[in-house]
């Protein structure tokens, strides 16, 4: 899939009318240095949503404590289709996939008008399950995390030491059966391993890369459950979230 076909443009905001192409699997948006897209504004949260790119449809995850809208309904998660809108405290986005923009107009002329929410609607019965499931995934863990690991909105109490969390990394690994499950451990544990001599940025970009590898093959029957449950993808994300907050307050 070419790196252009799924985009956010900015309709409302300090940079208006500028457009963010959406490279990476896992897009992270908020006010901390390290998020791929960096908005300021005190309704801003550091890590106030994350986008899950798929060849399917996209993903908005809300992360931070303040509120994320999607065609002006408060969500915690949402599937976008072509032309959806979203809006971070004084920022409106409208995602853009212009591969899917036909079968989105389809929807909305048989749907009788062109209302935002039958265009939502329709948008979204056209993205894959299996995605679906993983919004609904990604949710609840980053509702999960945000409860156990962060102080306030900012970060962990008190972060784990790297020998604890290889310790971590090795339980989940075992308990795993996620297909990269290798893959994952050695990305991560590079990161663990080098943390005191990778820069931030380095060490988030191996974390941001297992969160990828975890995804289920497209064209591989998986075991739903066991993917909503797996114990490695807990750890992971967690693990970004540990590795945003070290970048943030500059330790290691």
């Amino acid at each position: 899939m070419a790196d252009d076909q799924q985009f956010i443009k900015v309709l409302r905001g300090k940079t208006e009318q500028r457009k963010y192409v959406l490279k990476k699997d896992s897009v992270l948006i908020g006010r901390n240095v390290n998020c791929d897209i960096r908005l300021g504004g005190p309704e801003i949260s550091p890590i106030h949503l994350i986008l899950q790119r798929a060849e399917d449809g996209c993903i908005v995850v809300k992360k931070g404590v303040r509120a994320v809208y999607v065609n002006g309904r408060e969500t915690v998660q949402a599937v976008l289709a072509h032309g959806d809108e979203i809006q971070v405290g004084e920022y409106v986005f409208c995602y853009q996939r212009p591969d899917k923009a036909g079968v989105v107009a389809a929807a909305r002329a048989s749907a009788g008008g062109d209302d935002k929410k039958a265009e939502g609607a329709a948008g979204r019965s056209q993205v894959n399950r299996k995605w679906l499931l993983i919004g609904g995934y990604l949710s609840v863990m980053v509702l999960v995390v945000s409860v156990l690991v962060t102080m306030g909105d900012d970060g962990p109490q008190g972060p784990e030491p790297p020998s604890t969390r290889l310790e971590k990394l090795a339980a989940a690994y075992a308990t795993s059966t996620l297909d990269n499950r290798d893959k994952i451990r050695e990305l991560v544990a590079l990161a663990l391993l080098n943390e005191m001599r990778l820069e931030p940025e380095e060490r988030l970009k191996l974390v941001n890369a297992a969160i990828g590898a975890t995804v289920p093959p497209g064209s591989k029957p998986y075991d739903e459950n066991d993917f909503l449950e797996d114990s490695l993808r807990l750890f992971v994300i967690d693990e970004v979230h540990r590795q945003l907050y070290l970048a943030e307050v500059g330790g290691n």
